[in-house]
């Protein structure tokens, strides 16, 4: 009898075993398929497209987590950008061809450049952006040059390049492409004007002032300040000085705009040359400097952006402005007052300006993928590869981060006007 009980307790401990080893072996085999169809996420690379059988709603990309979706197309490639609730941002890139569609099933690769407070400042621009459509409208990115489409799925609206014309926003998507966080090293910085001035105790003016307009007037001709459109480039620009090929280039400008009809010109149908009258000139050139020393002879020439050049004839030994024969822009400036203050018998504008360059005429090695707007003279950062400037206000105001400031100085003589006698980079 004692037997029989040990042989049943035995039995009930070997089904109990087999059991047991039946589920762990089951729960193996159930597991190890699991996981050969769904493959853990690799921390190197985010993989938007999700292959299974046919069942249309497993072939629609993992969006969970995402916050924003953009497709920037930049000459012949489309850039994918996700940017997910974390504030990862991934990209997938692709050259274009005519059978191009969305890339975003593509494999995103982990962008890491941006540090955590640029990245939340890139979410905190889009969080801003005004966003035009609702997700549910059709829409489709249209394959030109420079093309974007935004979705923000918080939102659950949208944004395209052709609803808005946003510079920053441009700009940070050609800083993504770039993986550059210089552009945002300077979108995040003050970079108010007050901030350069190192005066004291000065006096703010209004920089519609009369007074303002009249002076500024005095190295922009008032009728190219009416539309904004200052955009020579003196060499005291460049040189952070007044020198002689200033004072001559920036009052032959003023006679070219304003005076041409006094000028003594040459009477025939085949010259486009003006011979500037030497007394005309010399008071010209006192209007805005005053009484400072000069010398035509040395003067070294200049091209406007108007195609006319400026010159020496040392025949005639007078200036001349030839208006066909300048050659082609090389560079120009976009500038607009920003600000004015008077302080101890001088009267300050500070002028906020952006540089357009299109090519060095004195360089055989040129590369054409310098032509663009910069920041400044020194072509620091590349603002755009291709000219924005339709309306020159507009861009400067809405790139004002990457603005640089001059501050043009004008001093009281003892004749009663303001001379224009010092020109100072602020930053």
């Amino acid at each position: 009898m004692k037997n029989k009980k040990v042989k049943t307790v035995i039995l009930i401990i070997c089904i109990i075993l087999i059991t047991i080893i039946i589920v762990v072996v089951s729960l193996y085999f159930i597991n190890k398929e699991k996981n050969l169809n769904n493959p853990p996420i690799n921390n190197e690379e985010i993989n938007t497209d999700n292959t299974g059988d046919n069942n249309e709603s497993e072939n629609q990309p993992n969006l969970e987590g995402i916050f924003y979706h953009i497709a920037y197309i930049e000459n012949n490639y489309i850039y994918d950008f996700l940017i997910d609730e974390n504030f990862n941002i991934s990209v997938a890139t692709k050259e274009i061809n005519s059978n191009s569609a969305s890339i975003l099933n593509e494999t995103h690769t982990p962008i890491n450049f941006l540090n955590n407070e640029q990245k939340e400042y890139l979410v905190a621009f889009l969080n801003n952006l005004e966003y035009s459509y609702e997700l549910g409208e059709e829409k489709e990115l249209e394959f030109s040059n420079y093309a974007y489409m935004i979705t923000n799925y918080q939102l659950e609206k949208g944004l395209m390049s052709n609803d808005t014309e946003n510079y920053l926003l441009e700009l940070i998507l050609v800083s993504l492409v770039a993986e550059n966080n210089t552009y945002y090293d300077y979108l995040m910085k003050d970079n108010k004007v007050i901030n350069y001035i190192k005066d004291s105790n000065y006096q703010e003016l209004n920089i519609n002032d009369k007074k303002v307009i009249e002076l500024y007037s005095k190295i922009v001709p008032s009728s190219a300040l009416e539309e904004n459109e200052n955009r020579e480039v003196y060499d005291s620009y460049k040189l952070n000085e007044l020198t002689n090929n200033t004072y001559i280039s920036l009052s032959l400008y003023q006679l070219l705009y304003n005076d041409t009809s006094m000028t003594d010109c040459l009477e025939n149908d085949f010259s486009t040359i003006s011979y500037i009258n030497n007394s005309l000139f010399a008071s010209t050139l006192k209007n805005i400097f005053g009484d400072i020393s000069y010398d035509i002879s040395t003067y070294e020439g200049y091209d406007t952006t108007m195609s006319a050049d400026f010159y020496y004839d040392e025949e005639r030994n007078q200036l001349a402005i030839n208006y066909y024969n300048g050659d082609e822009l090389d560079d120009c400036l976009y500038t607009d007052i920003a600000y004015a203050y008077e302080v101890n018998n001088k009267i300050v504008i500070i002028e906020k300006t952006l540089y357009y360059f299109l090519y060095d005429s004195n360089d055989p090695n040129y590369d054409s993928t310098e032509t663009g707007l910069y920041n400044s003279v020194d072509k620091e950062i590349l603002l755009s590869k291709f000219n924005i400037a339709n309306d020159i206000k507009e861009v400067i105001n809405k790139l004002e981060p990457f603005v640089t400031y001059y501050a043009h100085t004008f001093t009281l003589s003892n004749d009663g006007n303001y001379y224009y006698t010092d020109i100072t980079r602020l930053n």
